[in-house]
């Protein structure tokens, strides 16, 4: 039985003690790296359930019909596909991921698109926009996470390489970065938007169950909204 599988069966024995719990399942179309990252997060009262691809290839539409069948998420729960771009941009692909974007739309899936790759999120928790631009795909990506980190290996992340402090300043360079990009749901350029699935984690989180740099992130967020 895989992890997934037990922690989703967790999930329904406690239904009813943390039915006021906020749950978020997450889609991925890359078998290794997302889902390590994600089970790094710790936000009390937030649950999130990462849906890696496992051995087989997950092209955009397996990734979102996935979370449509879901069938212990909840009304109230949010459901995220984070996508990467370099698979899918060229050629015959890109019909199929559109149509997987409308597929998610339609189903009031959110989507977090990384382009070229999910390593390009990874890579702001540690160097600028101006030095990832130059990224052209995973495998330089990967290659400057090796510089930086002294090694890379996406199967087995390690998460004091993700301290709050830096996902937060990532999160912010991303938002930066993605306000600049052309292309509206499919980007032109490089970016990554996984900042907008970490910033509706803040949002929707306990208020009183946060930690300082969650706190942080959540104030800052509501002082945009009031401005905006």
């Amino acid at each position: 039985m895989s992890p997934t599988r037990r922690k989703v069966k967790a999930l329904t024995r406690d239904r009813e003690s943390f039915r006021d719990d906020r749950i978020f399942w997450v889609g991925t179309d890359d078998r290794y790296a997302p889902k390590q990252y994600l089970d790094f997060l710790r936000v009390p009262r937030v649950r999130i359930f990462a849906l890696g691809a496992g051995d087989e290839s997950q092209a955009a539409e397996r990734v979102v019909a996935r979370l449509r069948s879901e069938a212990e998420a909840q009304e109230q729960d949010e459901k995220w596909a984070l996508l990467d771009a370099d698979h899918y941009l060229e050629g015959t692909h890109l019909t199929s991921f559109s149509s997987a974007l409308k597929q998610a739309r339609d189903a009031g899936i959110q989507v977090a698109i990384s382009k070229p790759c999910f390593e390009f999120w990874l890579l702001l928790h540690w160097v600028g926009t101006d030095v990832a631009a130059g990224i052209t795909n995973a495998g330089g990506a990967e290659a400057l996470l090796r510089r930086e980190l002294g090694g890379y290996n996406k199967r087995k992340l390690k998460a004091e390489h993700y301290p709050m402090e830096r996902v937060l300043a990532a999160t912010r360079k991303a938002r930066d970065l993605d306000g600049t990009v052309a292309g509206g749901a499919i980007p032109q350029g490089n970016t990554t938007r996984v900042y907008q699935l970490i910033e509706a984690i803040a949002r929707s989180a306990h208020e009183k169950c946060l930690t300082a740099e969650w706190k942080a992130l959540r104030e800052e967020l509501m002082l945009r909204t009031k401005e905006e």
